[in-house]
């Protein structure tokens, strides 16, 4: 039958994705005495060590007889493909798995952080700016999936947990793929996606389309959620539920009849031009205009351009104050980059983004921001006190607090972010060359004209060859093999460095 094929193709993929040759107790300590970190849908998740690193990993143990529910197959034919074409820095991964008796025994991020959801009941609406970050780390992590054939289907706050409890460092993390569709090449649901189907979904989040109960799940799914989302992290209410206290049929007769108003209204009128754009492009009632998550990472909001920071006073000041330490934090961040390519240990390189592993390394004492200090005795630079002077976003003693979207934009003035789609030729053998590239998500294949073939992933870089060249000449062609997201250093900073 259909379902024993589905669930024959599920315990095949998770028997050659486990890990072989050693135990989860070689590799990991669990404390039995410890409370669970919350209950699953298929059991208890326990925080476990790793042995070699002390790296802290959630463990989850699924009993076999689940392997026939419908949500453990989606759930896991997700995080396999996920993992098999390399991961996301903002996508929760499967690490490991072990093959134990009666149960599979999963590997996963620790997150931290807790969930979006709770950090905006706790602490309200977010600045556009730091909003800005977080949606773009969301709309990275949406281009590599569907890039990659998957749709996640159930995008809501509960299921964007944050890395951190401090709103300064926090990234985010995607969780929960138990409603994901899995797509093959051709853009067909073959039977790992468990057949398509509209209804089922979280009605507060669904677009019209899905509402209809008989269309098929698609990219744009995800992209209306992100919409709903981007408008409740921005005002801390719902666009079609502004009260908080309509029924799951008054929201969607309100989605589907588009009963909403952005422009022009008291819940919105804080906003930038520019904010209000891309959440109508994102709520486009037409899945087939919709925007989707590539058109997103390029839109002047998402990537910091347009995006305000009303909330974070003075931060424009700031900022300026800061740049004094802008060429060699650069500089630092390049070196760093380079020494972090040749790291062994895969999960260390791919666990976190660039940008966030960076921060944190100056911020050895994980307090969740950096100060001038913290610069300062990094570089050698020191700022006069801010004491007293309320424009700035700073401590009781006239501290500069320097947040993880802060640390982004600074970085980002002279390195540019690039967002290419899964196939795209960076450029070819021959060409002259005037940047590279070092890797924060995707994979890449490298091939030259004498037959040569290898891949990059996260973590590395590319085109270094060309800028060192006397002719600038590319030496091999480099192709997609997977959506990318790199950071590209031109020559005149490569030099610099």
């Amino acid at each position: 039958s259909r379902r024993d094929l589905q669930r024959t193709q599920t315990i095949r993929r998770m028997d050659l994705a486990a890990t072989k040759g050693k135990s989860l107790e070689s590799k990991y300590f669990v404390d039995k005495s410890a409370p669970p970190l919350g209950e699953g849908a298929f059991g208890a998740v326990h925080l476990a060590t790793d042995r070699l690193t002390g790296e802290k990993v959630a463990l989850k143990r699924i009993p076999k007889r689940m392997t026939d529910d419908e949500e453990f197959q989606r759930e896991m034919n997700a995080l396999i493909r996920i993992r098999s074409l390399g991961g996301h820095p903002n996508i929760c991964a499967l690490r490991e798995s072990f093959n134990e008796g009666d149960n599979y025994s999963l590997i996963l991020d620790y997150i931290s952080g807790g969930e979006m959801f709770d950090h905006l009941i706790t602490n309200g609406a977010y600045s556009e700016a730091d909003a800005a970050r977080l949606l773009r780390e969301v709309a990275s992590s949406l281009a590599f999936l569907h890039g990659i054939g998957i749709v996640h289907a159930d995008l809501k706050p509960e299921n964007l947990m944050l890395s951190s409890q401090k709103a300064s460092d926090a990234v985010v993390k995607l969780v929960d793929f138990g409603c994901a569709e899995v797509f093959d090449d051709k853009d067909e649901a073959t039977i790992e996606s468990v057949g398509s189907r509209g209804g089922g979904l979280t009605a507060a989040y669904s677009p019209p389309e899905s509402l209809l109960k008989n269309v098929a799940i698609k990219p744009s799914t995800d992209m209306w959620s992100l919409g709903v989302i981007c408008y409740i992290m921005l005002t801390g209410l719902h666009p079609f539920d502004l009260t908080g206290t309509s029924t799951d049929e008054e929201i969607e007769d309100r989605i589907m009849s588009g009963d909403f108003r952005l422009r022009n209204s008291p819940m919105t009128s804080h906003l930038s031009e520019s904010a209000l754009d891309l959440i109508e492009r994102l709520l486009e009632h037409d899945a087939k205009k919709r925007m989707t998550a590539e058109e997103m990472l390029e839109h002047s909001w998402v990537r910091g351009e347009t995006a305000t920071k009303d909330i974070i006073a003075g931060s424009d000041t700031r900022l300026s104050r800061l740049r004094v330490f802008k060429s060699k934090l650069q500089a630092k961040f390049f070196q760093d980059c380079v020494e972090w390519s040749d790291d062994d240990e895969e999960n260390t390189r791919r666990k976190t983004s660039l940008i966030e592993r960076a921060f944190k390394s100056i911020d050895e004492k994980n307090k969740g921001f950096l100060t001038a200090k913290d610069l300062g005795e990094n570089f050698g630079e020191r700022l006069p006190s801010t004491a007293g002077d309320s424009r700035y976003n700073s401590d009781e003693n006239g501290t500069d607090l320097i947040s993880i979207t802060d640390f982004h934009n600074l970085l980002s003035e002279n390195m540019q972010h690039k967002y290419f789609p899964r196939g795209t030729c960076v450029y070819r053998e021959g060409d002259i060359g005037n940047a590279m590239y070092f890797i924060n998500s995707g994979t890449i294949e490298v091939t030259t004209k004498d037959g040569s073939h290898a891949t990059r992933t996260q973590g590395d870089f590319f085109g270094e060859g060309a800028l060192l060249h006397p002719k600038r000449i590319r030496s091999g062609t480099i192709k997609c093999l997977t959506p990318v997201h790199a950071m590209e250093i031109s020559r005149e900073y490569f030099e610099k460095y």
